[in-house]
């Protein structure tokens, strides 16, 4: 038998739920069949952590586009996180090296695209593929996250010593919008952690 609040199996001759605690006992008071629970999709409103990690996945997508560094010498020009990803750094030297490094910066567009797939997709999903879903949205988080962490640490190291980076005289100032894209991440991880906990 299944729950008609929750969605989830219990035990026949249960007079609660034993996860949410809706009152049964007779089919019409929470209790349908097991063919009638497959047959007709049980509305599952979108929990507290699969809200804050949607929402926190679509705000690191956001910030992704919106700059990241500013590089100057004499001329200031912004890079946002999509170009540091796909187009080379200016420099003094011509250099290809870290390019592989940088293309690796699109993970973070596309972890944050599947969380907020993976958040949305589970408003009607059973309680195994909400399970599966809310594993993945952690994954995703924290690979996310450590993504866009290394990225910050190379950049920190070429402002440290900017000459063994290729960058000469360059000046680089680090954006808020990228440390709140790690912060998005982490807060989409904890709202990725209290999902999984309330479907477990």
């Amino acid at each position: 038998m299944f729950c008609t609040q929750c969605g989830r199996e219990i035990p026949t001759g249960q007079a609660f739920c034993m996860h949410c605690g809706a009152k049964l006992g007779s089919e019409s008071a929470g209790l349908v069949s097991e063919a009638s629970a497959r047959s007709a999709p049980v509305a599952v409103s979108l929990k507290l952590g699969q809200k804050v990690c949607g929402a926190a996945a679509a705000l690191a997508l956001v910030l992704f586009f919106l700059p990241w560094i500013t590089v100057s010498c004499g001329v200031s020009r912004s890079f946002s996180g999509y170009e540091l990803a796909t187009f080379s750094m200016p420099s003094y030297e011509t250099t290809s090296e870290g390019s592989g490094a940088q293309i690796l910066l699109l993970i973070v567009p596309v972890a944050a695209v599947l969380i907020v797939i993976g958040a949305i997709t589970a408003i009607t999903a059973r309680s195994r593929r909400r399970w599966l879903s809310s594993t993945w949205e952690v994954l995703l988080s924290l690979v996310g996250g450590l993504t866009a962490v290394v990225a910050l640490w190379q950049v920190e190291s070429s402002r440290r010593s900017p000459d063994s980076m290729g960058l000469g005289m360059l000046m680089i100032k680090i954006e808020p919008a990228f440390y709140l894209t790690i912060v998005a991440f982490a807060v989409a991880l904890i709202g990725a952690v209290l999902d999984l906990g309330d479907t477990s």
